[in-house]
């Protein structure tokens, strides 16, 4: 039983896992705060970082299945001043 249990657990651990998502966003100049403070309000966000670096904002957000992606980089994109955002996902 104890072996089912771990196998279980690992399964469970790789599909939560697999609904992780890290977007990489770069912002235009002046709109860093403003772009994160409308991409924090959007579902499934767990975390944002400003960051220095080749990008701007990093996300991590957890989506509740994979259909659902499209909805999440769209909703980031409709944040202001977002240039292009390269997606993530952890598996």
């Amino acid at each position: 039983m104890k072996e089912i249990h771990s196998i279980l657990h690992t399964v469970l651990v790789v599909l939560y896992l697999a609904n992780e998502v890290i977007v990489l966003i770069t912002v235009e100049a002046g709109m860093v705060s403003d772009a994160a403070a409308a991409i924090k309000n959007v579902d499934g966000i767990k975390k944002i970082y400003i960051v220095t670096g080749p990008f701007d904002i990093v996300v991590i957000a957890e989506i509740p299945e994979r259909s659902k992606f499209r909805a999440l980089v769209d909703s980031i994109h409709e944040a202001p001043g977002i240039n292009r955002t390269e997606t993530c996902i952890a598996i």
